[in-house]
């Protein structure tokens, strides 16, 4: 089964799907960097905890990635980065700083659930079996890193800080 485009024919769903995998392998890899540095800089030792495990979660995801991204050809999909509020206020009350961490890591498992359950859908359309149970496997861990998060942010949040 071949995921290349053939130059004659309208592009298709499967080169759709595999040019959204590939935006993924990169905001996966965009937030795998930034991961150590979170952790880093909360202040909440259950929140750089989720950091580390976050961190490991997105290890595996690149793997499962690149599955089925290796044998082609990756275009570079460069993004843009806007400075996130834990980098301008360095100085901010600790519990301020968790807050900020917390929804910069949120937003960034956001875009990429979005993404994630589309793919799901096509790879399901498209028959792709293996590559919909390993998609949906992240699509998971994600929305469940989510809800992680969002519970921590329940606990971290000083409303007087």
């Amino acid at each position: 089964m071949s995921y290349m485009r053939n130059r004659t024919q309208q592009w298709t769903l499967r080169e759709t799907l595999i040019e959204d995998l590939q935006k993924l392998l990169c905001l996966e890899k965009a937030f795998m960097m930034t991961l150590p540095t979170m952790a880093q800089s909360a202040a909440n030792e259950e929140l750089q905890q989720e950091f580390e495990n976050l961190c490991c979660q997105t290890r595996e995801q690149i793997a499962r990635l690149h599955l089925f991204l290796s044998p082609l050809p990756i275009a570079d999909h460069k993004q843009e980065r806007d400075q996130p509020a834990y980098e301008k206020h360095e100085t901010a009350d600790p519990s301020v700083m968790d807050c900020m961490l917390i929804a910069e890591a949120r937003k960034k498992q956001h875009a990429k659930i979005a993404l994630y359950s589309t793919v799901c859908v096509w790879a399901h359309q498209l028959g792709l079996k293996d590559m919909e149970k390993s998609l949906t496997q992240n699509l998971q861990e994600e929305e469940v890193g989510s809800e992680r998060l969002l519970h921590l942010a329940r606990g971290v949040t000083n409303p007087t800080a």
